[in-house]
């Protein structure tokens, strides 16, 4: 990256030159519908976009949030004990080795945004949202974000939490978003 797309700190910025239109895939998913009116069949949207600006070692940036609800699965057509988050990174591999084989699954940068956890039963529900960052850390080099208050990264190597500070300085990166988290 030459100096001049550099920011005052010396660091990258990044800039979303376009985000697709219409959803590349869209996968199903029921979650708790609103007012406890029951049970909500849902379809999240998975876009397609170009970014520049991302470090050397990253190829591609995956990002999610939002992702409460339970996995449908596909050959029976009902939800399970999957979490929505648990599937996601497989359906998001596929893709990647359709449209952009050339990517590395080792250089792809996932953030997850809050929001992981969901249950059908009760909206807003509180559970354990780690399977889901496992499930992309199987899939992914690296994994980071928010877990409710909570800063998480699965990095290189065995899946371990860590500080992200020190992970986003390696990668020269600033990520910030509300209270300063992604």
């Amino acid at each position: 990256m030459s100096k001049s797309k550099a920011g005052k700190t010396g660091r990258a910025v990044l800039k979303i030159v376009s985000i697709a239109e219409k959803p590349l895939e869209q996968i199903p998913y029921v979650s708790a519908a609103a007012g406890g009116q029951g049970i909500s069949n849902e379809w999240l949207p998975v876009y397609w976009g170009e970014i520049l600006g991302l470090p050397q070692d990253v190829d591609a940036l995956i990002v999610a949030s939002d992702l409460q609800g339970m996995a449908i699965h596909s050959t029976t057509g009902e939800y399970g004990d999957s979490l929505l988050g648990e599937v996601l990174p497989e359906s998001l591999e596929v893709l990647l080795q359709i449209y952009m084989p050339a990517i590395d699954p080792e250089k792809v940068l996932v953030c997850l945004c809050g929001d992981l956890y969901g249950d059908p039963a009760k909206r807003g529900s509180s559970g354990d949202p780690l399977p889901v960052w496992k499930a992309f850390r199987n899939k992914f080099s690296t994994v980071l974000g928010v877990n409710g208050n909570m800063i998480c990264c699965l990095g290189k190597g065995k899946p371990s939490l860590r500080l992200i500070q020190e992970f986003i300085c390696s990668l020269n990166l600033i990520l910030c978003g509300r209270r300063g988290y992604i």
